[in-house]
């Protein structure tokens, strides 16, 4: 049954930022396992800006550039013959403000 050992942080950041959602799993070697990341109940497609990683026990996802629209929560869903597990954090964005003078 997949494990996970840290829990996913939520965390606050302004829009532009780059955000790296991390935790580390177990059954390192599964072959069957899966890994899914739903934003605010919808699957995750990669992109030139949205990257998934699942190597060595270390699952993550980066988002290059974060916008107000990918604010929400993030679950990651680990699945496998076993059974499953899920972790959830939650990212707020902030925009940027500029000071007229």
């Amino acid at each position: 049954m997949p494990n996970f050992h840290t829990d996913l942080r939520s965390m606050e950041v302004f829009d532009g930022q780059n955000v790296r959602l991390e935790t580390k799993l177990t059954p390192v070697n599964d072959p069957k396992l899966s890994i899914v990341w739903l934003h605010n109940g919808i699957p995750v497609v990669a992109s030139g800006r949205v990257k998934m990683v699942h190597e060595f026990g270390c699952v993550a996802l980066d988002i290059i550039g974060v916008t107000a629209a990918e604010a929400g929560t993030y679950i990651c869903r680990a699945k496998n013959e076993v059974g499953a597990a899920e972790s959830v954090a939650t990212i707020l964005v902030h925009r940027m403000s500029f000071l007229q003078i």
